[in-house]
């Protein structure tokens, strides 16, 4: 699990390098700073999401998606309080809504929107009477 949290991390840390190529690029531009402003918001989102999908998809799990995703954030706010002063209740609200990114990432990562089925096979169970039934269709499987 905890190697799925740093591979989801270090995927929103890739996707915030490109995010700054085009903050870089649309500056050298000359786009206005609305424009850069939207693209950085945009690619904060895009980091967040990104860093709970590949948590997700790699440990099956919505809960590895939210840390990575809340770690992330928490990790671009103590390198963003290296250079400028960090207003406390901004930086809960930012962790606060990667974590809620990083948690709807996750739904599409693990698969649980495909009938609780993930490509690889590997079952999702959400009420124990689903475990029963695919016990029993596995064991008679194991028969014929």
């Amino acid at each position: 699990m905890s190697k799925s949290i740093l591979k989801g991390i270090t995927t929103g840390l890739l996707v915030t390098v490109l995010t700054l190529l085009a903050v870089f690029s649309s500056a050298v531009l000359g786009f206005d700073q609305d424009t850069i402003t939207y693209v950085i918001d945009f690619g904060l989102m895009l980091s967040c999401l990104s860093a709970g999908y590949k948590a997700a998809r790699d440990s099956g799990m919505l809960i590895p998606a939210a840390l990575a995703a809340a770690s992330y954030a928490l990790i671009g706010i103590l390198l963003l309080a290296l250079f400028f002063p960090i207003n406390p209740s901004g930086a809960i609200s930012v962790i606060g809504e990667c974590l809620i990114l990083g948690l709807l990432s996750g739904i599409l990562g693990t698969g649980i929107m495909k009938k609780g089925r993930l490509e690889s096979g590997r079952t999702y169970h959400f009420l124990n009477e689903d475990k029963e039934e695919e016990e029993e269709t596995n064991f008679f499987k194991k028969i014929s």
